[in-house]
């Protein structure tokens, strides 16, 4: 009885060794490549927002929706997302295009949006 307690430990013993061994063999083939961390801060400054004009006139029955809003901002930008409701509704950034420097055009049909029912104008722009 003795001998095969000891003959389960030793199995026990020996698989954990293989066990072991087996997974450290996988894991001292990883190689992880350098990276960068870190934190630091900066000015985050808003954009003024100038030169507004709204287009509309689509089809009947959407005649006074706006089509198109067109603006400038201050600085440049990557992307720039709209909204004519108050931020309810906001459309971008696929459907605002950058046509020169700091000019933005975004199409706004999709929003559904009277020209007399334009709230204000919201722009989220980002670099």
């Amino acid at each position: 009885m003795r001998s095969l307690k000891r003959a389960r430990l030793f199995g026990a013993v020996a698989l954990a060794v293989v066990v072991g061994g087996a997974a450290f063999a996988f894991t001292a083939a990883n190689t992880v490549p350098d990276s960068n961390a870190g934190q630091g801060t900066g000015n985050v400054n808003g954009y003024t927002v100038s030169n507004i004009h709204y287009t509309y006139g689509s089809p009947a029955p959407n005649s006074q929706d706006v089509d198109t809003v067109s603006f400038t901002l201050s600085a440049p930008a990557a992307s720039a997302n709209v909204s004519l409701d108050g931020g309810s509704g906001w459309q971008g950034p696929a459907s605002c295009t950058n046509p020169s420097a700091n000019d933005w055009t975004c199409d706004v049909q999709s929003l559904g949006v009277a020209l007399s029912k334009v709230v204000a104008l919201d722009v989220a722009a980002a670099q």
